[in-house]
């Protein structure tokens, strides 16, 4: 028997007897724990491969002001998706095809199926959060990027004559490439902290979900009751108030 909600595969000699009688609330949780194994792995293996390295600066260069590759070339953002799909496909995550980009270059590019060719919640997901995690830009490919905003700005101006374009196009290229690094670090401190939370909180989690015995009393209850008395005959007294306040002044003719 499966706990309550569950997905009872008892009887299936294929699925291993870990996940035999897994719940909902489980699986879940076991999706989504191979999901964020799954996406850094992908980003740490492009990394890796491409020798991304931080450049520090600031206060007694301690603070992350760049990055770069250690080989030659510094426009490396395809070669970083393409190494994240490589990885998810060594995973059985993600199916590699040969496709031809705008630059007339030839490069595989990683469907999220798995080894079967199908689309899982996993495949799926591993390689969407890996790509949100974002590429650490050298300086030649921020420069680039921004260049990139103020032909849009310029064309946009040209299509519409509205110089709009253009304003917010100029304004947003003139960030700095420091600042813009500083954001990105923060941002990827941010996911890796939230992720090894919820893994060290997920088996509070199940335990949590799954029905454990509680010791929610009646004597907790009648006193939430009570709040909840309490607080709506509060906000039953203000709406009075107000709506006489506001017949007090129509009748005055104040406005």
């Amino acid at each position: 028997m499966s706990g309550k909600g569950g997905t009872n595969t008892g009887g299936n000699k294929n699925v291993p007897p870990s996940l035999r009688g897994e719940t909902n609330t489980q699986k879940k949780i076991r999706i989504d724990n191979a999901t964020n194994k799954a996406a850094l792995g992908a980003d740490a293996y492009a990394r890796n491969e491409l020798g991304i390295v931080e450049v520090k600066g600031g206060f007694q260069d301690r603070n992350v002001v760049g990055y770069k590759s250690t080989q030659q070339n510094q426009r490396y953002g395809a070669d970083y998706n393409q190494k994240r799909g490589e990885y998810l496909s060594q995973l059985g995550l993600a199916v590699g095809r040969e496709a031809t980009d705008a630059m007339g270059n030839k490069r595989t590019v990683y469907d999220p199926r798995n080894s079967d060719g199908v689309y899982t919640n996993i495949s799926r997901n591993a390689m969407s959060q890996a790509k949100d995690m974002g590429t650490p830009l050298s300086k030649e490919m921020y420069a680039s990027q921004q260049n990139a905003k103020l032909a849009f700005g310029a064309l946009g101006t040209l299509m519409s004559g509205m110089p709009m374009f253009f304003t917010a196009a100029y304004m947003s290229s003139k960030k700095p490439y420091a600042e813009a690094v500083s954001d990105f670090y923060t941002k990827g401190q941010t996911k890796k902290t939230s992720t090894q939370t919820n893994n060290r909180n997920d088996s509070v989690n199940i335990a949590a979900s799954e029905g454990q015995q509680s010791s929610y009393s009646q004597t907790t209850a009648k006193t939430r009751v009570k709040n909840l008395a309490r607080t709506t005959a509060s906000v039953n007294a203000e709406t009075k108030r107000r709506l006489l306040a506001t017949n007090k002044s129509l009748i005055k003719g104040d406005m």
